[in-house]
C-alpha cells in the first residue's frame, strides 16, 4: 500500500513493521504494514518509524529497492534491518540537489540505533549533494553487513561535539566511491567522538581519504581493508588512547598511514601499508606515549617512514620493516626527537645496541673467515668484536685479522690484529687486539665508503677452523 497508511488487510503489530518496496514480491507485499511506490519511499519507511513506541522496535524491509526522495530520520532504539546487502537497497532519487540518506534529525543525542544487511547508494551521477549516513549524535550505534556507495559527500559521517557521536560498532561495513571530483569526500570522516570499534570494515575509492578521524578518543580500527583512495588511507588527528591494528592500506594517493596533531596513547601494530603514493607511514606533530610496532611498510613510492620535526615523548617505535619503498626505506634525516627505535629491519636508532653474528669459514692463506656488511642507513659504532674459535684452524702461523673495510676483499687489522687460529676459545678485540688492533670503530652507513667488517686469514691455511664470529655495535 501507499501513501505511508497501514496496510487494512494485515493484523497491526507494534514493535516490529515490515515496510516492502514497489518491487518486493507479492508475497512480500501481503506480509507487509506499508508498501512503498518506488517514487518517495522515505514516506513509508519514515511513517513505519515514527509508529514505533517510544520504547523503540525494528522496521524490516524487504528485499528490493527503497527510492527515497528525502532523508530518513532515525529514531530512539530503533533497528532498521534489510535482507541483506545484495537484497535490499536504498538509493537517493535522482534530483537536481539531493538529500543525505539517514539522519538524526531530532538534533539531541540518540541512543542504541541499528542498522543492518542493506545498501545506501547516493545515486551521485544524478545528483550534487548528500551523505550515506549522517550519525551525529548516534550514541550507541551498531552498523553490521552495511554497504555504503555513490554518495556526492561522505558515506559515514559523524562530527559535532554537541550531541557528540559516542560508542558506534561497525562489523562487516563497506564503504566506496565516496565524493565526486569536485567536491573531494572521505569515505569516513569521524570528528569529536569517543568511543568506536571498527571491525573487518572496507574502504575503497573514495575521493578523500578513506578513513579520517579527528579530535577522537577511544578508537580501535582491526582487520580493515583501505584501498585506492585519492588522499590518505587512514589519517588520524588529534586523537587519544587510539589502536590501528591488522590492517591493510594499500594503493592510496598519498600517505598510507598519516598521523597529525597531538596524538596520544597511540596504538599501530601489525598493519601492511604498500603500494601508497606517498610514504607508507607519515607522522607530523607530536605523540605521547606511543606504541608503533610491527608494520610492515613496503613498496610505496615515496619513503617506507617519515618523521620530520616530530616531538615523541615515551614512544617505542620497534620492529617495524620497511623494503623496496622508491624515496629510501627510512628517511634517517626524519626520526623526530624523543623516540626510542628498538630493532626496526635496516633502521638503527641512536643509542640503540644490536648484535650480528655469523659462522667463520675455514680456508686457505688470503681467503676471509667471514665479511659483514652494515646494514643500516646511518653510520655505527663497533664496540666489540668476539671470536670463538671451536676448532682449531690446522696450521701453526695461521692468524685473522679483523678491522673495517672498504669491502669484502679489502683487508684490515684496526679491530683484532694477528688472532692465532692454530687454538680454541673466546677472543675480542679489548683483550686480544694485537698490535694495531682497537676497542672501537665507527663503520660507515650502508653504501658508504668503509661499511664492512672483514675477517681475513693470512699467513698459513685455516683449513680446519670452526668456529664463530659477534659485532655488538651501537647506532650513532
Amino acid at each position: 500500500m501507499t501513501g505511508g497508511l497501514h496496510n487494512p488487510a494485515h493484523p497491526v503489530r507494534t514493535a516490529t513493521l515490515v515496510v516492502a518496496a514497489s518491487n518486493a514480491s507479492a508475497l512480500a507485499k501481503a506480509e507487509a504494514d506499508y508498501v512503498c511506490d518506488g517514487v518517495a519511499d522515505n514516506v513509508q519507511i519514515q511513517a513505519a518509524i515514527d509508529a514505533l513506541p517510544a520504547s523503540g522496535g525494528k522496521v524490516l524491509l524487504s528485499e528490493g529497492t527503497f527510492t527515497i526522495a528525502a532523508a530518513i530520520s532515525i529514531a530512539n532504539r530503533l533497528i532498521l534491518q534489510g535482507q541483506g546487502r545484495d537484497n535490499t537497497k536504498i538509493i537517493q532519487v535522482a534530483a537536481a540537489g539531493g538529500v543525505n540518506l539517514i539522519i538524526n534529525g531530532s538534533g539531541t543525542t540518540l541512543g542504541q540505533v541499528q542498522i543492518r544487511s542493506l545498501t545506501l547508494d547516493g545515486n551521485k551521477t544524478n545528483c550534487t549533494v548528500g551523505k550515506g549516513i549522517d550519525g551525529s549524535g548516534f550514541q550507541g550505534f551498531t552498523l553490521t553487513d552495511i554497504r555504503i556507495q555513490n554518495t556526492v559527500e561522505e558515506g559515514l559521517y559523524g562530527a559535532g561535539a554537541v550531541p557528540q557521536s559516542k560508542n558506534w560498532f561497525l562489523y562487516d561495513v563497506v564503504i566506496a566511491a565516496s565524493g565526486t571530483v569536485g567536491t573531494p569526500k572521505d569515505n569516513f570522516y569521524w570528528a569529536n567522538g569517543a568511543g568506536l570499534a571498527a571491525f573487518g570494515f572496507y574502504s575503497l575509492t573514495a575521493t578523500k581519504s578513506g578513513v579520517q578521524l579527528a579530535s577522537c578518543n577511544e578508537v580501535t580500527l582491526v582487520n580493515c581493508w583501505i584501498d585506492q583512495c585519492t588522499l590518505y588511507g587512514i589519517s588520524l588527528d588529534t586523537v587519544g588512547q587510539t589502536s590501528v591494528a591488522d590492517c591493510y592500506i594499500a594503493a592510496n594517493g598519498d600517505n598510507g598511514i598519516y598521523l597529525s596533531g597531538t596524538c596520544t596513547n597511540m596504538r599501530v601494530h601489525d598493519n601492511l601499508s604498500y603500494m601508497n603514493t606517498a610514504a607508507g607511514l607519515y607522522v607530523s606533530g607530536t605523540v605521547n606515549d606511543g606504541l608503533i610496532h610491527h608494520n610492515q611498510l613496503k613498496d610505496n613510492s615515496g619513503w617506507g617512514w617519515r618523521a620530520p620535526g616530530v616531538t615523541f615523548a615515551r614512544t617505542l617505535i620497534d620492529h617495524n620493516v620497511a623494503q623496496n619503498n622508491t624515496s629510501g626505506n627510512w628517511s634517517t634525516t626524519e626520526l623526530g626527537t624523543g623516540g626510542t627505535y628498538r630493532d626496526n629491519d635496516v633502521l638503527i636508532g641512536p643509542g640503540e645496541i644490536r648484535v650480528a653474528s655469523g659462522a667463520l669459514i675455514a680456508g686457505l692463506a688470503n681467503a676471509y673467515a667471514f665479511n659483514w656488511q652494515n646494514p643500516h642507513a646511518s653510520k655505527i659504532l663497533i664496540k666489540r668484536v668476539m671470536i670463538y674459535l671451536g676448532t682449531a684452524g690446522g696450521t701453526g702461523t695461521s692468524v685473522l685479522d679483523v678491522g673495517k673495510a672498504a669491502s669484502t676483499a679489502t683487508h684490515d687489522d684496526t679491530l683484532i690484529d694477528g688472532l692465532d687460529l692454530n687454538t680454541t676459545g673466546v677472543f675480542d678485540n679489548i683483550n686480544d687486539a694485537g698490535t694495531n688492533g682497537k676497542s672501537r670503530q665507527l663503520v660507515d652507513e650502508n653504501g658508504g665508503t668503509n661499511d664492512w667488517v672483514t675477517g681475513q686469514i693470512l699467513v698459513a691455511n685455516a683449513s680446519n677452523l670452526v668456529g664463530r664470529y659477534e659485532i655488538e655495535y651501537v647506532g650513532v
